[in-house]
């Protein structure tokens, strides 16, 4: 049995442990949104949405170049740029937009083709 000292000392410890998940929990997500932010340019960017038009990397001369990354697969980059990049590994209904799409080089730039297939599939998740 656990002494009025153990026990209070394993419910300081849940309620850290508690606080430290929620505090990272939030912190990835707060991350995320941030990183995917509109522009006039006419790229497909939301920041309620985790795949986005907005080029990742540039310096691609071809198709070649790129590469489709991530833990779900859902982005495209330079392939030097992006080998020792990490993502989050979590799955969201949006990331299907990619295969209605290629990945590819894009006047220097590594991005998914702005398809009006992947641009409509993309409004659907805002």
């Amino acid at each position: 049995m656990l002494d009025d000292r153990q026990k209070r000392l394993m419910a300081v410890i849940i309620a850290v442990s508690v606080f430290l998940l929620f505090g990272v929990s939030v912190y990835f997500v707060v991350r995320n949104k941030e990183k995917t932010t509109a522009d006039d340019s006419g790229a497909v960017a939301n920041q309620n949405i985790g795949v986005t038009n907005r080029p990742l990397t540039t310096g691609c001369v071809r198709d070649d170049d790129c590469i489709v990354w991530g833990c779900s697969n859902h982005l495209c980059g330079l392939r030097d740029a992006v080998s020792d990049q990490v993502t989050t590994c979590e799955y969201r209904d949006e990331y299907a937009c990619v295969n209605v799409t290629r990945c590819g080089c894009f006047s220097g730039e590594c991005m998914w083709q702005p398809t009006e297939a992947y641009e409509s599939c993309l409004t659907q998740y805002q």
